[in-house]
């Protein structure tokens, strides 16, 4: 087994760089709908490709400024700065995550609604506007957005840069705590 030092020691971002990326992706989403649709001819998007274009220019504008600050202010290496690296161990990782996932809702959250008497158990929009893919091109890029862009975007915004700052300011505890505390609230 591998010795761990400090989680990205080189680690220099700020809870102003965490900000910023956070509004900057909003603003990255915002843009892109507002010219998918006067792109359209300023008729309403349908639900579907307005979640994909949204999501793209969401995450456009959040990597596009962790290039710059990797660049300007860091090392340069998105693994050093962000901690973005692939091991053949991670896969292992990845389907046991999947399969925790399956079994906690199964196990724990299934029998909890049937208990608490629910019907039908909420579910997040997204799942919804999945659903709602006509075509099969729609149905992947919901898939690629929903599977790839925002989980990757997401993990380097949280834990490479909001998690790399809490951790030098409190303990390694403390600060994947609050990190998920702040991961869940944008989640609800």
């Amino acid at each position: 087994m591998k010795e761990s030092g400090p989680y990205l020691p080189g680690s220099v971002w700020t809870f102003g760089d965490a900000a910023a990326l956070f509004i900057g992706g909003i603003v990255g989403s915002l843009v892109a709908i507002t010219l998918a649709v006067v792109g359209n001819g300023g008729d309403e998007l349908e639900t579907v490709p307005l979640l994909i274009i949204s999501s793209l220019g969401q995450a456009a504008v959040t990597l596009g400024l962790m290039f710059y600050m990797s660049r300007s202010r860091g090392t340069g290496s998105w693994d050093l700065d962000f901690g973005l690296r692939f091991e053949s161990s991670d896969w292992r990782g990845l389907f046991f995550g999947m399969a925790l996932q399956i079994a906690v809702t199964l196990l724990v959250l299934l029998p909890l609604a049937f208990l608490l008497g629910l019907d039908d158990p909420p579910q997040q929009d997204v799942a919804d506007i999945a659903g709602d893919a006509a075509s099969l091109g729609g149905r992947i890029g919901v898939l690629i957005v929903l599977v790839v862009v925002a989980p990757v975007t997401e993990e380097l915004l949280f834990r490479g840069v909001l998690l790399s700052r809490l951790r030098r300011a409190m303990s390694p505890w403390s600060a994947v705590a609050v990190s998920a505390l702040l991961f869940a609230g944008i989640h609800l």
